[in-house]
């Protein structure tokens, strides 16, 4: 087992906040966590237990956990895991949630009020896409010889937002599913995730289809398509168009593939559809 140090800890208001980041080959913990917890694989797989309930970490995935819940995780592996936990303390985290409840004008009328933040989907996640990607992102990216220069305090307060508009984000649309039960809706979520990470790990196979990302999802094309249209606000094939053209751009941006390249890369079979395709998208968003 091997264990990195932790790279940063701050005291912001009234607790500590800090990140670990980890290379694990074999690892056994059991704790009820005193902060909020975001935790994020970027290699390898972490198994974890919230709540008696299990949960399969897998790489580039995260999973968020509240305060005052038990949490278990496992690693057992031959190459090091590779993962990162960011510790939100709960004043901060409630008070981030406590100034999106309310406006400019009633804000100085509000500040004695506590309002407490739960975070109430703990299922994992694929980073990509999401707001907190570029959060793990730039952990990622921290070494000891950058430390000097990160602002430690600005990042834990934007952390903390963006948990909770990410929360924010989630409740709405998983609001939108046409089931009463939370416990419905929750499972659904779960399985839209599994076929948007399906997606995600096949946008180089030309022949991906609406069925085969159903069936990984447990859900019929229909309730598929719809749920996933519902939590998303667009369809899945036009999730997969925008996401391979996104590919696309970020192979042609590397310097490292030309055009002949990377058609084939992403998903597509004719390469002048593809430059159509991808000079509409480039048009459309602005991009040169």
């Amino acid at each position: 087992m091997s264990i990195n140090s932790i790279i940063c800890s701050t005291n912001i208001d009234h607790g500590k906040n800090k990140i670990v980041k980890s290379a694990l080959t074999s690892y056994s913990s059991k704790l009820v966590e005193e902060a909020y917890s975001l935790k994020y694989v970027s290699s390898g797989k972490e198994l974890y237990k919230l709540d008696n309930t299990e949960y399969q970490l897998n790489s580039s995935f995260l999973l968020i956990a509240n305060p005052d819940q038990t949490v278990e995780l496992e690693v057992e592996s031959k190459e090091p895991v590779n993962g990162i936990c960011c510790f939100i303390d709960k004043d901060l985290m409630n008070e981030v949630a406590n100034f999106k409840q309310v406006t400019r004008d009633n804000l100085l009328d509000s500040m004695g009020e506590k309002v407490e933040f739960n975070y109430l989907i703990n299922i994992p996640v694929h980073a990509q896409g999401t707001q907190l990607y570029d959060v793990v992102s730039k952990i990622q990216n921290i070494d000891k010889k950058k430390l000097n220069s990160f602002d430690e305090k600005d990042f834990f307060i934007s952390l903390a937002e963006k948990i909770s508009s990410y929360s924010s984000s989630i409740y709405k649309n998983v609001s939108k599913f046409e089931c009463s039960k939370i416990s419905t809706k929750k499972e659904l979520f779960r399985r839209i995730q599994i076929g948007r990470s399906y997606i995600n790990d096949n946008l180089s196979n030309s022949g991906l289809k609406l069925n085969e990302i159903a069936n990984e999802s447990y859900l019929s094309e229909y309730h598929f398509h719809r749920n996933f249209r519902n939590f998303f606000d667009v369809t899945p094939y036009q999730y997969i168009s925008e996401n391979r053209l996104k590919l696309a751009k970020m192979y042609l941006s590397s310097g490292k593939y030309q055009l002949e390249e990377i058609y084939t890369l992403c998903g597509y079979n004719d390469l002048n559809y593809f430059k159509n395709c991808f000079r509409k998208w480039c048009l459309a968003n602005k991009l040169t």
